[in-house]
């Protein structure tokens, strides 16, 4: 019986069963970002009137799906980066990609918290946390994974295994969570009549490679 640390060999049907798996974590996830947003709900003769500025309160929400969808795909092309390199597996790297879906699995909670208490500290802190964990994660699955080309193509590059690995952990200048808000007074949040209005750009740096590129393959064999 095999260690979980032990390679399971190069079996491409495997590998590929893992990417079918992890792409319908990815898709259910982002399928469940839209989930409250819903039509909203106004009395016979009341559409008319009432309907534009209803559906204008739903901007927060709106905004939420959009940005945490980008922010889900971004992760999805990273992964698939990562795993273009990744010939191999063994149950440790199944288990890494387990909690790495974990991960993803929860982000669709976090946009929802913000876009209805986007004026609290520790809504912002919420969505913040949850991407630094999803980032940590990625990083740490690459990191087993190319530690020692223990299951990647043994020719990889290791200065680029190296950068790749860095730029997984680093967060990008622009990678901050920052925050606005403005109700109307004594308005509790998602009520009408409410209004608020907020910004985020993902804490957290899910490219791979050099700017947006994923690490070539090297073209010579690595040298010791």
């Amino acid at each position: 019986m095999r260690s979980a640390g032990q390679p399971w060999g190069e079996n491409r049907t495997a590998l590929e069963r893992l990417l079918f798996f992890s792409d319908a974590v990815f898709a259910i996830a982002i399928t469940l970002l839209a989930i409250d947003i819903n039509a909203p709900d106004l009395p016979a003769g009341a559409a008319r009137d009432e309907l534009p500025r209803r559906v204008f309160d739903l901007a927060p929400a709106i905004g939420a799906y959009v940005i945490s969808f980008l922010v889900i795909g971004r992760y999805w092309i990273a992964h698939h980066r990562l795993f273009h390199y990744i010939v191999r597996y063994d149950g440790r790297l199944l288990w890494l990609n387990l909690l790495f879906l974990l991960a993803i699995g929860f982000l669709p909670f976090p946009p929802d918290l913000l876009s209805r208490y986007g004026d609290t500290p520790f809504a912002a802190a919420c969505y913040a946390a949850s991407l630094a964990v999803v980032g940590l994660l990625l990083a740490a699955l690459w990191a087993y994974a190319a530690a020692g080309h223990r299951l990647v193509d043994r020719h990889l590059d290791r200065d680029l295994i190296r950068r790749t690995l860095l730029r997984l952990l680093t967060p990008r200048p622009s990678s901050s969570c920052r925050l606005g808000s403005r109700r109307s007074a004594r308005r509790p949040p998602g009520s009408p009549g409410s209004s608020s209005r907020w910004r985020t750009r993902p804490a957290g740096s899910p490219y791979v490679g050099r700017g947006r590129r994923a690490p070539r393959r090297s073209t010579e064999p690595a040298r010791g």
